[in-house]
């Protein structure tokens, strides 16, 4: 097989998977939302009730709080960070771009993996 002939099955079996991705998101959405509305509706029971967990022959439906932490001031987080040496509030990794483009990070390793992508004419 040749190289163009490669390249537009490529390009023809991507268009094919986006094609069924948006078909199935679109079958999926009326699923995704009487789920969303039946779990609004638990949610108000079970606040009105006081409870956390409502059990049924069909299963239990409780409350989880999910929590996330993002920073709104950069700043004040560092200045914390050193004030307190809560160094732990810290992942452990750098940004990509930033070590990529100074290049002399000592304690660094930089994978790089060649792979092949297609784009259409």
């Amino acid at each position: 097989m040749d190289a163009n002939k490669l390249i537009e099955t490529y390009v023809r079996l991507r268009d094919k998977k986006r094609e069924v991705q948006d078909r199935h998101k679109a079958e999926l959405e009326p699923f995704d939302e009487g789920l969303m509305k039946i779990e609004a509706k638990l949610l108000d029971v079970m606040t009105d009730s006081g409870v956390e967990k409502l059990g049924g022959a069909a299963g239990t439906a409780f409350t989880k709080v999910n929590t996330s932490v993002t920073v709104a001031d950069w700043e004040q987080v560092v200045d914390y960070v050193r004030k307190n040496e809560a160094y732990d509030l810290l992942e452990k990794r750098v940004a990509k771009s930033a070590a990529l483009e100074r290049g002399d990070v000592p304690g660094l390793a930089v994978n790089q993996v060649k792979v092949v992508q297609v784009r259409r004419k």
